[in-house]
């Protein structure tokens, strides 16, 4: 428990950095945009293929085949409640889909695959990826297209992120090897993630006031919903999974830790592309970033 808040307290101190640097270096946040650019396009990818590449092998997946409809049983689920439960928080249309989205995905990208890649090793990390495959695809797919209020095209469904999953999972199936010098640069690139995705964190909640940032009652309801009913949920259903049917080691922890991530940051960088109010994406990041410190370690107390 000790390596997880170490782990944890590393991860909120870069959010500080970045929010500071925003704050003290004018017109820094402003260039946040590289930083996502870098990690959406790069770094991300980086860490994404690498890890198929090396993990996703036909044993593994004889073993493991199930966790792909399992972890796409659970989105399902989330999905649903994200399309209702909204409703009883407010009647503005897009701030639904913004709770919808925050719903269905949470920040177990660029928070959760570090913070368990450092505490439980990679293999706990390539466990969760492998359930996180599903959610991946639904994030830059359907996820951006909610957002953006914008239509799924062939571009958006072969994004970088979609491209690096497909490419390392047949790279891995094929036991191709990775040139040394392709790995050197893939393991460096990747270990940017955790890091670079903290300070744009930082960077972007400084770009707005204390004001903009201060959670209303609808707001703090959410992110307990979303912190402790919704990976309860996802526990149940793991449970009640559990007592029919063996579960593939790559669903069970994983599937509740990924539920008990933090809210992540794409409702509030797409949204800007498209001109839309970012404050309420803001508020869930910050205020479950905060809540998430005491949540995670819960949530691993449970499931042991």
């Amino acid at each position: 428990m000790g390596a997880m808040f170490n782990q944890l307290l590393v991860l909120y101190l870069f959010i500080l950095l970045g929010w500071i640097i925003g704050k003290l270096k004018k017109g820094a946040a402003e260039k946040s945009g590289l930083l996502s650019v870098l990690l959406v396009n790069l770094f991300f990818p980086c860490k994404l293929f690498l890890n198929y590449a090396e993990h996703f092998t036909v044993s593994y997946v004889r073993n493991n085949y199930m966790t792909f409809f399992i972890a796409a049983g659970i989105l399902l689920v989330l999905s649903l409640i994200g399309r209702f439960f909204p409703r009883l928080l407010t009647r503005d249309g897009y701030e639904r889909k913004v709770y919808h989205y925050n719903t269905a995905i949470t920040n177990y990208g660029y928070f959760g695959y570090v913070l368990v890649e450092q505490v439980f090793g990679p293999a706990a990390m390539n466990n969760m990826m492998v359930f996180c495959i599903p959610l991946s695809l639904y994030c830059y797919t359907f996820g951006i297209s909610m957002l953006t209020d914008k239509k799924l095209s062939l571009k958006s469904l072969l994004s970088t992120i979609t491209v690096a999953i497909g490419v390392g999972i047949l790279w891995g199936l094929l036991q191709l090897p990775v040139p040394a010098v392709v790995k050197t640069v893939m393991t460096n690139a990747g270990s940017c993630v955790g890091p670079v995705s903290m300070v744009l964190v930082g960077l972007v909640l400084s770009t707005f006031s204390g004001q903009d940032l201060l959670p209303n009652g609808r707001v703090i309801i959410f992110c307990v919903v979303r912190l402790l009913l919704l990976p309860l949920i996802t526990f149940g259903i793991c449970k009640g999974l559990g007592a029919v049917m063996t579960l593939p080691e790559a669903v069970y922890p994983s599937a509740v830790l990924v539920a008990s991530m933090p809210c992540g940051l794409n409702p509030v960088v797409f949204p800007k592309l498209v001109d839309r109010d970012c404050r309420l994406g803001a508020k869930l990041v910050l205020l479950s970033s905060i809540l998430s410190a005491a949540t995670i370690p819960l949530w691993l107390w449970i499931i042991g």
